[in-house]
This record gives C-alpha cells, structure tokens and sequence, in this order.
C-alpha cells in the first residue's frame, strides 16, 4: 500500500515538473557560446578531411553544426518560457553523430549508437517532465566529456597538430555546453504551468485523462460529426431587470449577448473543461485564454456586410469587462474601411487564383493540424477560439442549431432567439412571462457529458440570478495537467 501511495506521489509530481533557465545566469551565455563555437569547428574540421563524400557532409558536419547553432539561439531566447524547444536541435545533433558511430568499427560503434540514442531520450523525457530530476543528465554528459579529455590529452602528448583532433574538441566542447545547460536548469516552482514539447501556440497539451478520452478523438475524427446538441430556455425577467440597471449606470446597448458572454465566462473560471479544444487528434487547453468570436452587421440592413470579430477575456471578467472589451473591438470593426482584421486577411487571400487557393487552404489546414500555424493567424481566424455566439434575436427568429466548423478548433457554438411572452397561471392568478430560447452544439470530445451538463446548469443558474456576475470570482479552477 505504501508503495502504491508512493508511485501515485512521484507520479502527479512528476507531471508537474517544468524545467526553465535564467537569461541572467551567465552559464546559458557561456553553454550558448560554447555550443556556437563547437558548431563552427565542426564545419572546419570536416572542410580539411580530403575524403569527405557528399552524405557525410550533411549527416556528420552540417547536421550537428546547425544543431549546436540552434541549440544556442533556442537556449537563449526561448530558455525561461518553452526550453522544450532544445530537443530539436539537440535531436539533429545526435543524429549526426549516431550517423558517424555507424561507419566506425568494433564495440565503440555500437556504444557511440546507443549512447547517442539514451542522450536524445533521457534529455526529451526530462524536459518533458515525466523525469523529475536534472541529475541523470550530469553523468550522461560528464562521462564522455571524461573521455574525450583524456583522449585530447593523450593527442597532445603525442604531438599531433589541433586538426586532427578537432572533431572530438568539437564533440567536447558541445557536451560541455550540455552540462553547463544541465547545471543552470530549475525546476519551477512557482505554480504556473510553462510550455512543454506538444503544447500548440494556443493551447496546452491535456496529458492526464482518460484513456477513452485519448481515443475518442481518432475514432470521431471530425469536429462536425462529434457534435451534441441542446436547447434550453430561460425566464428573462430578472435579466431584463439586470440590463436596464447597468444601461441606467452608462453602459449604453448592454443586452442580452453581454450577459450570456459573462456567464459562459464565469462558468469556464470554475470549469475550465469547456474550454478545451480537439486539433490533430489530441486534446488542448487553453488555461484561461478565453476567445470569443460573433458575427456583427455594420448596419441592420439586408445589403449591410457582416463581419466576425474575435474578443479576449480572462477567468476574472465581470458583465462591465465583457462589455468595455466588445464595445472597444465593434467600435474598431465599425470605424474601418475593411470590417475586421480577417476581412483584410481573405481579402489577401481572394487575390490567389482558384487553383492554387486550393493548396493554400490545404497547406493551412495541415499545418494546423500538426500546431504549426502561427499565433498571428489562429488570433486573426473565427474558425479558431473558445466560444463561437450569434443572436439570432436581433433577427427575430427562434435560435438555431448552428453546426462547428471542421477547420479550426472551436468546440462550442452558441445561439439565442428572439424574446417572446407566455401567458401562465401564478397561484391562481394571471401572469405574463418573458422568455428566451438559446442552443448550444458542442464537441463532444473535449470532456464528458456530465461534466457539460455540469456546466450548462451553472450558466442557466447565473442566467437566472445575473446580478452574481457582478462579483469576481473567489478563485480560478485550473484544468488538470
């Protein structure tokens, strides 16, 4: 039992680790120097041998050499916020050497092998964090770097001149850098989480859920078809009541939107499940980062273009947030000759001929898949975000039930109808009530249906009582590693 308890420890601790280096530290310069020049001896050392093929050229000098350049680029510039970055470089560098340990002969070409292979392992699983310690990298390096001395040591005793032995001063100077990186690592204790190997630039890699939750998405592999759907309604009496308060209070053309926006806000503070989003068949989350998109009319005119606008909230924003950050981004659609900063960027795409428009939107949608498309795109995108709501209201129809785009990684798709009255029996006596229909489509791959009913209840309760969004939240839940 102890045993058991113990395993469970190490094991929720090791998904906490997060290693990070300090800028500061003069180590990482010296780690980065060293890793540059070692680089660039590689190259020499390689440009002097006289029989060298085109093959070996490319897997044994240039290889490691852009390697150790990009090692110490990565290390300086992405070290405190994603050092998983280095096990690219560090990758292409073993490579290169597993390459040269395949044309040498006897027992030291398979050490060179296998010893090439548990650096690229160990240093992967340790800044994956599933190794919560830094301490099985130090003799990792410190071995061969006892090694490659002697033997330097031994090539200058016997007068030999600096370019025979610049391969392995390349190898040592490399393998010095990796200690010294080694050396300067923390593990990062401040609680919050940084970015690991598989994290995309807009969300964070779910680790520890189910294993049907792992699967679910392979086998549902589109967004459209996973999707659920609901209706529910809502007595809007107190809303209503909630709306002309804060519209008396100066928050002209507060309404409804505003009010479910705050609600779905409030609910991911305490449920961050409903945040997540599927993309390459893995599930994401996007630790508070909450995207709102919704399509607004310049003008409410049949002829008037439409636009989709993407809004920013945190965990902690109140009805008066949500409404100050729409009101800032419609004022910005509204002032522009273009409606959006999307506009802008289909109008850039319109002008790609038919043919090749094709490619390019097969081209982006494999690079999102694989989390290769960059932030700035992802930002501009209304295929991509937490929240997706349209008033159907403004329109005066029910709401409908509309479908999730299979591009992109919206999970949830919001619509509410038009306000109607209902005459109803109120302990004998006659009432008139107001009500408004609303529909949510979700994927059902990011949590399961209890969770999501869990979460649906809770925004009808604030529907219900709107006057609670008005207090921060006490606390932010974050979603599981």
């Amino acid at each position: 039992m102890r045993a058991k308890t113990w395993y469970a420890k190490y094991m929720m601790k090791k998904e906490l680790s997060s290693y990070w280096v300090n800028r500061a530290n003069p180590l990482i310069w010296i780690a980065a120097l060293l890793m540059s020049i070692s680089g660039a001896l590689r190259l020499v050392y390689f440009v002097l041998k006289d029989d060298v093929g085109g093959w070996v050229w490319a897997f044994q000098a240039v290889l490691p050499a852009f390697g150790a350049l990009l090692f110490a680029l990565l290390l300086i510039f992405c070290g405190k916020e994603a050092l998983y970055k280095t096990i690219t470089p560090l990758t292409l560098g073993a490579f290169g050497f597993f390459v040269q340990g395949l044309g040498m002969r006897g027992a030291f070409s398979w050490m060179c092998c296998l010893y090439c292979v548990l650096l690229v392992m160990i240093y992967t699983q340790t800044l994956q964090g599933r190794i919560h310690t830094k301490l099985l990298l130090l003799p990792l390096y410190a071995l061969p770097m006892a090694y490659l001395a002697t033997l330097l040591f031994l090539h200058w005793q016997g007068f030999k001149k600096w370019e025979t032995c610049a391969g392995e001063l390349s190898a040592l100077g490399m393998l010095c850098a990796l200690f010294l990186t080694a050396v300067a690592m923390k593990i990062d204790t401040s609680g919050l989480r940084r970015r690991r190997w598989g994290d995309r630039n807009d969300g964070r890699l779910v680790r520890t859920m189910t294993p049907m939750a792992y699967v679910s998405p392979y086998i549902m592999v589109h967004r459209n078809g996973s999707s659920n759907f609901i209706a529910d309604t809502v007595e809007i009496t107190e809303i209503e009541k909630y709306i002309r308060e804060k519209r008396k209070s100066g928050m002209k053309g507060f309404g409804l939107m505003h009010v479910l926006i705050a609600a779905y806000v409030r609910t991911v503070a305490q449920m961050p499940g409903i945040n997540r989003f599927v993309s390459g068949q893995k599930i994401y989350t996007r630790d508070g980062h909450i995207e709102v998109n919704l399509t607004v009319k310049k003008e409410m005119t049949a002829k008037a273009p439409d636009t989709v606008i993407k809004v920013e909230f945190t965990p902690w924003d109140t009805p008066e947030q949500v409404y100050a950050r729409m009101s800032q981004k419609i004022e910005e659609v509204k002032n522009t000759p273009l409606d959006s900063n999307f506009d802008r960027l289909a109008q850039i795409i319109n002008v790609i001929p038919g043919i090749f428009l094709k490619f390019v939107v097969w081209l982006l949608k494999t690079l999102d898949y694989f989390g290769l498309l960059p932030r700035i795109l992802t930002k501009l995108s209304p295929f991509h975000g937490s929240f997706f709501i349209t008033s159907m209201g403004s329109l005066g129809i029910p709401p409908i039930y509309h479908h999730l785009y299979d591009f992109g990684n919206v999970p949830i798709f919001c619509s509410f109808g038009a306000k109607y009255t209902k005459y109803e029996s109120v302990g004998g006596e006659p009432a008139v009530r107001k009500y408004m229909d609303y529909t949510f489509v979700t994927d059902e791959r990011i949590c399961d249906g209890f969770y999501f009913a869990a979460a649906l209840k809770n925004i009808r309760r604030l529907l219900a009582h709107p006057a609670k969004l008005d207090e921060p939240p006490k606390k932010i839940v974050s979603d599981i590693d």
